[in-house]
Formats: structure tokens, sequence, C-alpha cells
């Protein structure tokens, strides 16, 4: 048995995996480099695929997942010395994949996805546990499920650690998570800190990247109206705030939109005279 083994979940339950890492973790490069030209996605990308290749090697002789889930967490963790912020430790700085690659250390939702392709890789069978209070990680060993904590440098969760997160509240359901469901947290958590820092560019632009991975979210859609808006992409504001009533009927929570449409018309009048 591998340590960290838990005997709570029924070893026959259906199992839906989390697939297409990888391909966000590039597509997260390309997400960096639309925002800031500087972080090339070329580069970003074969700083990755170069992780990729030294953990192959190091797993090719494996043939057990349990040997291959302590190589990737001992890879990840001890050589190549990844480490998460705590959320007050985050800030626009330090938020990208690129600083992550470089200083090893990261928000906790750029690392989970990095491990996560990772662990794709080598062929292990991952789901994304809920997110409310940490990042945890199942997978699956001979169909038990171990938990691993990636956030705590992919330590094994105990029996009687997995009942107390259970106590308070933590949800270790196996509610198939979409295979987006890491990029929009980490998305999520870059919107919340545009918006505190008040760089309406970045909460604007978010929220498009948003609204690829969510398209029938309509809040993305007012909230980039907004942003647009406030930033004199008046535009943009008309174009998004059309959108949006063509799919939600007008009532008092989205009346400020009515306002703002109004005013950008005004203004894009004025400004194209």
């Amino acid at each position: 048995m591998i340590r960290g083994e838990t005997r709570l979940f029924e070893a026959n339950q259906h199992i839906s995996l989390l697939k297409g890492q990888w391909k966000l973790a590039l597509e997260l490069c390309h997400f960096t480099e639309d925002f800031n030209p500087l972080w090339l996605s070329k580069n970003t990308q074969f700083r990755i695929e170069q992780l990729k290749k030294e953990l192959l090697c190091q797993t090719e002789h494996l043939d057990s997942d349990a040997d291959k889930l302590n190589a990737l967490i001992h890879f990840f963790f001890t050589q190549k010395s990844f480490s998460s912020f705590s959320k007050n430790e985050v800030n626009l700085q330090n938020a990208f994949i690129p600083y992550l690659l470089t200083s090893r250390k990261g928000p906790n939702e750029i690392l989970m996805l990095l491990f996560t392709s990772l662990a794709e890789k080598i062929g292990l069978k991952v789901q994304v546990t809920s997110a409310r209070i940490k990042y945890l990680l199942k997978v699956y060993i001979d169909n038990k499920p171990v938990i691993v904590d990636v956030g705590e440098k992919g330590v094994f969760l105990q029996p009687y650690e997995i009942v107390d997160l259970i106590n308070r509240g933590f949800d270790f359901s196996a509610r198939c998570p979409t295979p987006n469901s890491l990029m929009v947290e980490y998305l999520n958590m870059l919107k919340k800190l545009a918006r505190k820092n008040g760089d309406l560019n970045l909460l604007s632009f978010t929220h498009s990247y948003l609204m690829k991975y969510q398209p029938f979210n309509l809040k993305h859609l007012s909230e980039r109206a907004a942003a647009a808006y406030q930033t004199g992409d008046y535009k943009t504001a008309i174009e998004d705030i059309r959108s949006y009533f063509l799919y939600k009927s007008p009532e008092v929570t989205n009346f400020h939109l009515k306002k703002i449409y109004k005013v950008a018309r005004r203004l894009e009048k004025e400004y194209m005279r």
C-alpha cells in the first residue's frame, strides 16, 4: 500500500478523471504573452517542455503508478523546489507562470495546473477536489484514491486529516470537474487581484479569457462591459451590453448596465464628432 492510501472511499466508484491539463498549461503560456508581449509563449513553453522531458527520463523505467507518483513528487518539490505562495503573498508581479518557472514559487492555482499537467504526461489518473478550503489532488492507484496536498509540497493526507477536512465542510465527492476548472480558478484569482489593484485593463483582459472557458456565464460579459466603460473603451462596452441583454432580461440587478449603455453611446457619439 502506498503511504497515505485511504479506505474512506469506495474502490469501485465511478472515476471521472481530470484531462487536458497539458494543453491548458500551454494555453496559459499564450495568455501571459497576450497580456505582456515580453513573456514570449515559445520561451515559456520551452521551459515547461524541458520539465516534462526531465521527468519522463526519470520515470520511463517505472511500472507502477505508486512509484510514478512518488517520483513526480520528488522531482517537482525536492529536485525543482517548487512551492506555493500564501494568498496574502500573491500580487500582480508574481501571479504569472514565467515568475513561477524562474523563482520556483507561485500561486496555488498555477502550481496545481503545472503539477497535474506533468502527472498527465506520465499517465497518472487524477482528480482535483473542492478548492474552497485548500487545493487537494486525488490520485488513483489501482483504482484507490490517494489524497495529495500540492500546496504543502505533495504530502499525503492521512485518514484522520481527511475526516477533519470533511467535518470542516470540505467536499471530497467524486463530482467530475470540467477540464478547464483549474484555469478558471486561476483567472478568477487574477480577476480579484486586478479589481483590488484597480488594474482595469487586466480585469477586462481576464474576463475575455474567462468567457473562452465559460462562454455561457453572463457575469463575465457584464463585468467586462463595466471595465471597458471605465477605461474609455465605449465601443466594447456597448457591444458587450447589447450581447448581455440578448440573453438576459432587464431587472434590478443589471439596471446599472442600462445606465452605462446610455452614457457610453452618448460619449461615443461625442467622440466621433
